[in-house]
């Protein structure tokens, strides 16, 4: 293990401005959390979650040991809102939500040349001195990252960057999908 952390439901809560619904995803995804966590000399981890309206959500882990590096994905149907019988006026209401379910998890090694390519690629897009932005509307999706290493952990989130605004974010997650196999190939799902 590379790294340990709290997997208490409190510990996936302990992120400045970000959506519950996310953290109840990296829960029910099995993810653990990074904040908090403690990283063995050398390691690295960098966390992408994408969280979409209208598709499955993903969460792709970069794993950066002084010797090796993996990419582990999670691919998971969202939690789904369970509405009770309609009333006399024929509304109903919510009364609950089932769980998300899971349909893709797998870890790969990556070769060294792979490795060092991503990670030129993230120090080089200066995702850590993006600034969060949370404004957005009902539909759309969240692009998180978060990274802890020996010096700590960092966290940066938009809602839904694009080619333009919030490049870096945009560019690296697109990385981070083509390394984990997890890019759409329609571009219309890509939001």
């Amino acid at each position: 293990m590379v790294y340990s952390s709290d997997t208490s439901r409190a510990a996936y809560s302990q992120l400045p401005d970000s959506f519950d619904f996310v953290n109840t995803a990296v829960r029910q995804m099995g993810q653990p959390p990074l904040s908090g966590a403690k990283v063995r000399p050398g390691v690295t981890v960098i966390r992408f979650v994408w969280a979409r309206s209208f598709h499955p959500y993903v969460a792709v882990r970069f794993v950066m040991e002084p010797k090796q590096c993996a990419v582990m994905t999670t691919e998971m149907k969202p939690e789904q809102t369970v509405w009770g019988p309609p009333d006399r006026r024929g509304l109903s209401v919510p009364t609950g939500t089932a769980p998300g379910q899971i349909i893709r998890q797998d870890s790969v090694p990556l070769l060294a040349g792979d490795c060092k390519a991503m990670r030129s690629t993230l120090e080089r897009l200066g995702l850590w001195q993006v600034k969060s932005r949370m404004s957005g509307g009902a539909d759309g999706s969240v692009w998180r990252f978060e990274r802890i290493d020996a010096n700590g952990h960092n966290f940066v989130q938009w809602w839904s960057p694009n080619a333009k605004e919030g490049h870096q974010l945009w560019s690296a997650g697109l990385a981070l999908l083509k390394l984990a196999n997890a890019l759409p190939t329609n571009p219309r799902e890509i939001y």
